[in-house]
């Protein structure tokens, strides 16, 4: 009665992952995904679209909080780092 119940609990098991496995490669066929690769892999646009290219650059870079933060570690004395690194920051 173990062995059978164990073996019905495996045979669920083995019909749901089959069920995903099936349900993963009908999306993996399907045009939304194939679509999606191509926009992330091949920058694919449609026709209408409009693009907009971002570039990373130093030359524009305001400094961020953190920055800040880190500037002023710099310039703190040693006993005041040990604080904030025993306080977590």
């Amino acid at each position: 009665s173990a062995q059978v119940h164990e073996l019905e609990s495996k045979v669920a098991q083995f019909q749901h992952d089959n069920q995903s496995l099936a349900s993963a490669s009908a999306y993996f066929r399907s045009d939304s995904y194939l679509e999606r690769q191509a926009r992330l892999k091949l920058n694919y646009k449609l026709a209408d679209e409009q693009v907009a290219f971002v570039y990373k650059g130093t030359a524009s870079r305001s400094a961020g909080p953190e920055e800040t933060f880190r500037e002023q570690v710099l310039k703190m004395p040693d006993w005041k780092k040990w604080w904030y690194y025993l306080l977590g920051y």
